[in-house]
């Protein structure tokens, strides 16, 4: 059985525990492109890491030769807030093989 790759985008998120927090949403963006994912978009790997589905035909829309801005923001003991901005390559957001059509 062949089955389609998923684009699984991991984030490790310093400084709070993953388990304790609430209404996890994740924005990455890079100049026009802003995307915002959350509910079954995200799945908790672990205490300090989050698993993104980014779509391959959402993922086409960087520019390779520029960073994608991100962030992770969250509800912690009925309060709003966030992590500090990152950025990485885009390399790392999309996968050159391996797209299931």
């Amino acid at each position: 059985m062949i089955q389609k790759m998923r684009n699984l985008v991991t984030i490790n998120v310093h400084g709070i525990n993953l388990y304790d927090v609430s209404d996890i949403e994740v924005c990455l963006k890079q100049n026009d492109v802003e995307l915002l994912y959350s509910g079954d978009d995200i799945e908790i790997g672990s205490e300090s890491q989050l698993l993104v589905e980014v779509p391959k035909e959402t993922a086409m829309n960087f520019d390779f030769k520029k960073p994608v801005h991100g962030q992770v923001m969250f509800t912690k003991d009925g309060l709003p807030d966030a992590t500090r901005p990152f950025s990485f390559p885009v390399m790392e957001l999309i996968k050159e093989a391996g797209y299931g059509d």
